[in-house]
């Protein structure tokens, strides 16, 4: 038979140099640009932070 192939989550491979911080558009914390969600809105590129993503979307104001 065939073999089986194991399903790996890989990471995200991204160079240190590429790594930096931004601040949250919604709530102003600093976090790591690789964590955070990149957004465009009525072509206007945000970056928000996953606990701010997620009530925004769960309030539906992302949507």
């Amino acid at each position: 038979m065939g073999k089986k192939k194991k399903d790996k989550e890989k990471k995200r491979q991204v160079p240190e140099s590429h790594i930096a911080f931004i601040h949250c558009t919604r709530c102003g914390k600093a976090i790591l640009n690789i964590e955070a969600v990149s957004l465009v809105i009525q072509n206007v590129p945000i970056s928000v932070c996953k606990p701010c993503y997620r009530k925004a979307t769960q309030s539906g104001s992302y949507d």
